[in-house]
């Protein structure tokens, strides 16, 4: 138990914080072949904070922060993105209108993962791999 209470601690330290470009994605911008259901199983909803990283485990949160005014928003994963090159993180449509930059659909943002969504990880349809 202590030694998963460790690797947990280990896994979201700040020393991981990532820097590089957020964009937002919604479920009007996701082809039609790939419909609204995300890499967990839980569907994308545009008024939900939600994200997509390439890396973090599914049921993450982190906290994203506009580099140029600071403003922040804490979002989990539920989704793999972006797969654009340069970017770091895909936001949801709510998550890049509090952040301020939904009409300009880029900002230069810094990623630091602060814990897991585990009411998110009870969910029926996550899939049973990327539960605790």
């Amino acid at each position: 138990m202590t030694v998963l209470i460790i690797l947990i601690c280990l896994t979201l330290s700040p020393r991981q914080a990532e820097i590089g470009i957020a964009s937002w994605f919604s479920i009007r911008t996701n082809s039609p072949r790939y419909s609204t259901i995300t890499a967990s199983g839980y569907p994308l909803n545009d008024n939900e904070m939600v994200a997509a990283h390439k890396t973090l485990r599914i049921g993450t949160r982190v906290r994203v922060t506009r580099t140029d005014t600071g403003d922040s928003v804490d979002v989990t994963i539920i989704d793999r993105g972006p797969y654009k090159p340069g970017r770091v993180i895909d936001l949801s449509v709510r998550a890049a209108k509090e952040l301020g930059f939904y009409k300009q659909g880029l900002t230069k943002v810094r990623i630091v993962p602060i814990g897991l969504d585990k009411k998110m990880l009870k969910h029926p349809k996550v899939y049973s791999k990327y539960r605790l």
